[in-house]
């Protein structure tokens, strides 16, 4: 777990490590500080990642935003990757109470059917006796392997069930998450909204698929209304008043004064960030800050 720019950890340490104990450990930043090779090397800004002692589980990124609502998300995501990661291994059965109970009865059997073969000179009574048990722990066996086998059937498909818990149509999610809700399927409808409107043929195969998923999938067009909301906002931007600094907090910008300049922040997530002058000099400032924040956010 990384340390975010103010020097704090991005989640309750204390509750992560008691949530996860016994089944994971919990190793945190020291130092805030950080240089271009560690960053390239470890998470940062407040970033957790999960590594799994199997090599075949790829690492899992979790980003920081610096929200109250996503700091709780943040913590809840990174304890139900464990979490299932640990569901999802195979248990032994002699490391199970029902393989335990099983292991006894074998063992009790073999151990009667010995005796069996020491008392065959013994009278009726006796293998009579014997018999009636072994049956009862034949028995036994027999309804306990089959409560285990449908225990495992019913595994199998919890397994098979989370498997395809992270699975969408047509794609699968990556390590990337929402900054606002529906935020990513908007963004992967817009692109083919574009494409469908300025570079695919009609009729072609490619506008017959492109049409279908964003018939299917309830395209709002999002970022096309987002990029025309803050276009309008800072379209005669001449100076950081109250009225401006309120739209902008309403489009998602964390504002933070630095000196003659204002710091926004989209969503709380560091990766997305610009400076604007509080009273820029350019007339066109504004529209040119409009124009970066659509292109890179």
């Amino acid at each position: 777990m990384s340390k975010t720019k103010r020097g704090q950890y991005p989640v309750d340490v204390n509750l992560l490590a008691s949530k996860l104990k016994g089944v994971a450990h919990v190793l945190v930043q020291e130092s805030p500080n950080y240089d271009e090779a560690s960053k390239e090397l470890n998470e940062h800004y407040g970033a957790v990642g999960g590594y799994y002692t199997n090599k075949a589980v790829k690492p899992k990124l979790f980003w920081y935003k610096d929200t109250a609502a996503q700091r709780k998300n943040m913590l809840e995501s990174v304890i139900y990757a464990v979490m299932a990661y640990c569901n999802c291994h195979q248990v032994g059965g002699a490391y199970t109470w029902d393989g335990v109970l099983n292991a006894i009865s074998r063992d009790r059997l073999e151990s009667q059917r010995e005796e069996r073969e020491q008392a065959e000179t013994e009278k009726e009574q006796v293998y009579s006796e014997f018999d009636d048990e072994l049956k009862t722990l034949q028995e036994w066996i027999d309804i306990l392997t089959q409560e285990n086998e449908a225990l495992r059937a019913e595994n199998a498909g919890l397994h098979s069930k989370f498997g395809e818990m992270d699975k969408r149509p047509v794609l699968v999610m990556g390590d990337e998450e929402d900054l606002y809700p529906g935020e990513i399927k908007e963004l992967v409808l817009s692109v083919l909204a574009d494409e469908l409107e300025r570079r695919v043929a009609k009729p072609s195969r490619r506008s017959e698929v492109f049409s279908d998923l964003i018939e299917k999938n309830d395209y709002q067009g999002v970022y096309r209304k987002k990029k025309a909301e803050i276009q309008r906002i800072l379209k005669n931007y001449t100076i950081m008043d109250a009225k401006t600094r309120k739209a902008l907090q309403d489009f998602g910008f964390r504002i933070e004064e630095d000196g003659n300049h204002s710091r926004l922040t989209y969503f709380g997530d560091d990766r997305y960030h610009t400076t604007v002058a509080k009273t820029p000099s350019d007339a066109r400032a504004g529209k040119n800050i409009a124009h970066y924040i659509v292109r890179e956010f």
